[in-house]
């Protein structure tokens, strides 16, 4: 198996109960930030920035007290290196509806829960 299985698999995990209609860009340019939301109302946002260094940004507008992020992309450097845990995800505070992450080139979900 390759990454990419890791990834999409994850991604379908993710975005399960998605409402298409709820899409929402937040930001784009060099920042991309994707809001959907799921059939429970919780959000989920997918975010990266295309630069070459990482960048902090806030993201705003979080109705939980936590949020999970989770790189898009499993640890390992090929498919066959991914142990039984492939993705490391961290627990952020939300502070006053808004949660501080670094983003770069590797895609992050948020997840509210």
């Amino acid at each position: 198996k390759k990454l990419a299985y890791y990834t999409f698999k994850k991604m379908t995990r993710v975005l399960e109960g998605i409402n298409l209609n709820s899409i929402r860009i937040v930001h784009e340019n060099d920042i991309c930030i994707y809001r959907f939301t799921r059939s429970s109302d919780k959000y989920v946002w997918v975010a990266w920035y295309d630069g070459q260094e990482p960048k902090k940004v806030v993201i705003s507008g979080v109705r939980s007290s936590k949020v999970l992020v989770t790189p898009a992309v499993p640890k390992g450097t090929a498919g066959e290196n991914v142990g039984a845990k492939p993705f490391e995800s961290l627990l952020v505070k939300s502070e006053c509806g808004s949660v501080n992450v670094a983003l770069w080139e590797v895609p992050l979900f948020i997840e509210e829960f």
